[in-house]
């Protein structure tokens, strides 16, 4: 079910509902059909901005008109026509008067309903603006039936309204830049008259950046390491951790993301690059179940995997690689780099390029 974030009280939107009644409805006749004035055409239901509206007659006689307005619609008769002038209407509640409309010994009665202030943003099924970390910019219908003005108390959020007043429907507008840290929040603000109300902004943290592998060389964690990785998203959506070890040898190992659950997986046997002329993979390592040995497998369903957590006392992005259960029978406790004569990875390894035990992926923010 779709939601309209509305910035003022819904009680408002009901009660202009309610004075918006069909125009038949707002017909007071107080004198027989021949005695009446007849109104041939009108607009007198009006925004709470300030407007203009109109009322025409058909009589044989000078029209004359009354309002029961307390000075805030203003009346003018040029012919039979009878024009209408209200001003802004800085309440969330409607508000009406009734006209008294005469020519010669007949009479009319019609009301005249001004709308309380109206102005809701069509978030879908959401209650606030949740986007990604990336540079974008993101466009919601904005129902408003006077002037609204629009700010931020972030600087990167910028919000501009297209199409005012336009057959098309006005369009909030809403460009945000990039994140290159984690989770922020800003408000967009709406005034309209007296009124003010927001809208939260809520991005998303980056997940792209430079990093620090952070390791210990064993399994008995006696020394630590770390190497400095970027990770970065390819063309085709999917996450990429580039290790350095050194001038001449990088390798670039492929990070599965679950965008939902904000996980990072590296699988077995997976190719992440060459050295020597030979293929190069990730390889997981651990004991038995039991905590004896260190084994690996060929097996490429075998991972370990990591929420991506932002620490805001810290100001990080830390994603620790654990066993997730994969390899029956066994715990995967580190990622090797091994090289091997054949893809996939079978028979004799040629080389061990690095070993990362209890691997965690960190970033702290700029």
């Amino acid at each position: 079910m779709k939601k309209l974030f509305n910035i003022f009280l819904a009680a408002s939107l009901a009660l202009v509902l309610a004075t918006g009644c069909n125009d038949d409805d707002k017909y007071v006749v107080v004198n027989p059909v021949a005695n009446m004035v007849k109104v041939v055409g009108r607009e007198t239901t009006l925004p709470a901005a300030a407007s203009q509206g109109k009322v025409i007659v058909e009589a044989d006689a000078p029209v004359t008109v009354t309002s029961t307005a307390d000075g805030w619609l203003t009346t003018t008769v040029e012919g039979n026509t009878i024009l209408l002038s209200a001003d802004f209407n800085p309440s969330l509640e409607s508000r009406s008067a009734t006209l008294t409309i005469k020519s010669g010994t007949k009479e009319s009665k019609i009301a005249v309903v001004q709308e309380g202030i109206i102005v809701s943003v069509d978030l879908g099924a959401e209650t606030s603006i949740t986007p990604t970390s990336h540079a974008q910019t993101l466009e919601y219908p904005l129902n408003a039936n006077c002037d609204v003005e629009f700010s931020t108390d972030a600087d990167w959020i910028k919000v501009t309204e297209l199409d005012s007043r336009a057959e098309s429907g006005r369009v909030l507008v809403i460009s945000l830049e990039e994140n290159p840290n984690g989770p922020r929040t800003g408000n967009i603000i709406f005034k309209a008259g007296p009124r003010e109300g927001s809208i939260p902004v809520v991005q998303d943290m980056s997940i792209a950046g430079d990093y620090e592998l952070r390791y210990y060389t064993g399994s008995s964690k006696a020394t630590s390491g770390k190497k400095n990785c970027t990770i970065y998203e390819t063309s085709t959506g999917e996450y990429m951790c580039k290790v350095q070890l050194s001038s001449s040898e990088t390798y670039e190992i492929p990070l599965t993301f679950d965008a939902e659950n904000k996980t990072f997986a590296i699988f077995n046997a997976t190719k992440v690059g060459t050295y020597n002329s030979k293929d190069a993979f990730s390889m997981i390592l651990g004991p038995k179940s039991d905590g004896t040995g260190t084994y690996n497998t060929t097996n490429a369903s075998v991972n370990v995997s990591g929420k991506i957590i932002y620490d805001e006392k810290e100001g990080a992005i830390t994603c620790e690689l654990l066993d997730t259960g994969s390899w029956n029978g066994y715990i995967a406790k580190a990622v090797y780099i091994r090289t091997y004569n054949t893809n996939p990875p079978s028979g004799s390894v040629v080389s061990t390029r690095i070993q990362f035990w209890f691997p965690t992926l960190y970033r702290a923010d700029k």
